[in-house]
């Protein structure tokens, strides 16, 4: 009888050890979607001020030809 105790306590004990693992495993993959969307959020920012630059080269380049 102790000794089934003693085993569904551990066995309680290994459970509760592996949520404690798939929590922090859970926190590590939050963080790091947390960075990747960061650097797409810095990325996108990026690709706009290129896309205006360019836009001002084209109207630069029209008014050029236009004359």
């Amino acid at each position: 009888m102790k000794e089934e105790g003693r085993r569904q306590k551990a066995e309680g004990r290994r459970q509760k050890a592996e949520g404690r693992r798939q929590k922090a495993e859970g926190r590590i993959t939050n963080c790091q979607l947390s960075t990747v969307n960061c650097q797409l959020s810095t990325l996108n920012s990026q690709l706009s001020t290129v896309n205006c630059q360019l836009s001002t080269i084209t109207n630069f380049s029209d008014q050029l030809a236009n004359r």
